[in-house]
């Protein structure tokens, strides 16, 4: 299985098909076979070379267990690696949720490794929750009021039983870190952006504000979709993915 190494963090990613490449990075407690279940390769394989990590903490990529290891610059640099074990200079990008939030980093950190920026459901602002600082992972009731906490909806019986697949240590590990604000790289994004979210999402108001900070984005709210609705609609979503990439220079 290929993986990249960052600073002895070893990165999983997986390919498929050919063209310019795009990374598509997933949400927390799930992985790269995300955006398979979701139809998203089968649609773009054909134009793009899909690039699809496991963040670290999740799937087949190293699980720390220090909340030291996720901070948003080290997060972001591991899709660097990704890129320079691949040898690839330059990728679209697309991060949805958690994915989103690493997105903003690798725009703060290492723009010019990026041809496009494509966001949804998170933003460049501080994101903590005070529930997972003494969290203990074992408790996994706790750990799900937590997390319907820090998303604002409930936890499906099926999401419950992708958690307990997870090393919990490592995901309460990466909680308890939270995203460090990067809304200072965001007047300097100059690659175009398409930043889109659920109006019935509880980060709504600020990643319609974030988008509004980019010059180059094109900002798309989903009509009546919530915070995990609106990857789970790709018939919604691809077309206006693939508009986007084809209008992308």
């Amino acid at each position: 299985m290929p993986h990249a190494n960052n600073n002895g963090v070893r990165i999983y990613y997986k390919v498929e098909g050919d063209g310019p490449p795009l990374v598509l990075l997933h949400p927390v407690l799930s992985s790269h076979k995300v955006w398979y279940a979701n139809g998203y390769v089968d649609a773009l394989k054909s134009s793009h070379k899909i690039i699809l990590p496991d963040i670290r903490g999740h799937g087949d990529s190293d699980k720390p267990h220090e909340p030291q290891a996720y901070t948003q610059q080290i997060r972001a640099m591991d899709i660097v690696a990704v890129l320079d074990n691949m040898g690839i200079d330059k990728a679209h990008f697309l991060g949805y949720s958690t994915g989103g939030f690493i997105g903003f980093a690798v725009a703060k950190y290492a723009q010019d490794r990026l041809k496009s920026l494509m966001i949804g459901a998170a933003h460049p602002y501080t994101l903590t929750s005070k529930s997972f600082a003494h969290l203990n992972p074992a408790d996994t009731e706790a750990f799900f009021v937590a997390f319907e906490g820090l998303i604002g909806q409930a936890v499906s019986p099926q999401m419950k039983a992708t958690l307990l697949q997870n090393d919990l240590r490592a995901i309460a590990a990466s909680l308890k870190q939270g995203f460090a604000s990067t809304e200072d790289g965001l007047a300097a994004i100059n690659v175009p952006s398409l930043i889109f979210v659920g109006d019935k999402d509880m980060m709504y108001a600020d990643v319609a504000k974030c988008a509004g900070s980019i010059a180059s984005a094109t900002f798309m709210p989903m009509q009546g979709l919530g915070h995990y609705d609106t990857l789970k609609r790709s018939d919604l979503m691809l077309p206006h993915i693939k508009a986007f990439l084809k209008g992308v220079k």
